[in-house]
């Protein structure tokens, strides 16, 4: 039987730089031909394009990443109350300078999709995708995929999912005869292993952004320390939720294996937490995750894996 290889990306705001250096180190093992299905959502979901994209040439793909330095590469705006003047300016910045749609202005991350894929469609890419939405209109989490969007922009896909709750404004799109906002994916479905699960993949690769057991963090009983707060914890409880989907099958499989086939999981997550999801500005994450999948993941454990 073929054997049928996914991703799974989750989300992780600027934590994606150290998820694409386990991806360019399984992509420097020859691992990404083998790729049948990219699932991605927030962050992930920007990635899962790259993927799509540079499949076979995937240096390209951090060369973009290369180009975000600071937080300004990727979004206007401050982040700090620390001082009367603080609270003012911030005050400014939602209402009048981002028009009360969001804290931050994400022009600058706008700019590089819209660079990096034009008018790239979802056909476009050389493997097929899932990449998750939420859909703030409806309420509920909306999947966008190759098989059921061969024509919708890879741009407007890669700004609705990544925007952060809060700090980015949503996205609107239109499907069909409806126009709706969209917001992060990793609202409602961060890691969406159960997406690669329902496509009939037998092998998942699940590439974390954060640690396995979230560290416990001192929190001010601030606005702006929650908001901030917010993206991390968001993430972390719908990991929880997502794995649940991992083991549930596990249980059925156990029950019938006959009606369910055997899926093999390779759970990739950094030992301890790669940074704010809203500081852009550790470009040392791409070494440190590609290093780390290089210690851990020594080519034979991987054929082992795949095999």
């Amino acid at each position: 039987m073929n054997k049928k290889l996914a991703l799974v990306l989750p989300g992780g705001g600027a934590c994606g730089r150290w998820q694409i250096g386990v991806l360019k180190y399984l992509y420097d093992l020859g691992v990404f031909p083998r790729i049948s299905l990219v699932c991605g959502t927030s962050v992930g979901g920007l990635n899962t394009l790259l993927v799509g994209k540079y499949l076979h040439d995937f240096e390209k793909a951090v060369d973009m990443w290369t180009r975000i330095k600071t937080n300004k590469d990727v979004f206007l705006g401050m982040l700090q109350m620390n001082t009367f003047f603080d609270m003012w300016g911030m005050f400014w910045q939602l209402k009048k300078t981002n028009k009360g749609k969001s804290l931050l202005d994400p022009a600058p991350l706008y700019n590089l999709i819209d660079l990096e894929f034009k008018e790239m469609m979802l056909k476009d890419l050389r493997v097929p995708i899932m990449i998750t939405t939420t859909n703030m209109s409806e309420g509920e989490k909306k999947v966008f995929s190759t098989a059921e969007h061969p024509a919708f922009k890879c741009a407007d896909l890669a700004k609705a999912t990544s925007a952060i709750p809060l700090a980015f404004p949503g996205h609107e799109m239109a499907i069909g005869e409806m126009t709706d906002l969209h917001s992060d994916g990793g609202i409602i479905r961060n890691v969406p292993v159960c997406y690669a699960i329902e496509a009939g993949a037998d092998r998942i690769i699940l590439i974390g952004t954060s640690p396995d057991k979230y560290p416990r963090k001192v929190i001010k009983n601030e606005a702006l320390a929650v908001a901030l707060r917010l993206p991390d914890v968001i993430m972390h409880a719908n990991e929880e939720a997502s794995w649940d989907a991992k083991e549930d099958y596990e249980k059925l499989h156990a029950l019938a294996p006959d009606k369910y086939q055997k899926i093999k999981f390779l759970d990739i997550y950094p030992e301890t937490e790669t940074g704010s999801a809203l500081d852009f500005s550790n470009v040392e994450q791409f070494a440190a995750g590609y290093e780390y999948a290089k210690d851990t993941l020594p080519k034979e454990v991987l054929q082992a894996f795949l095999s």
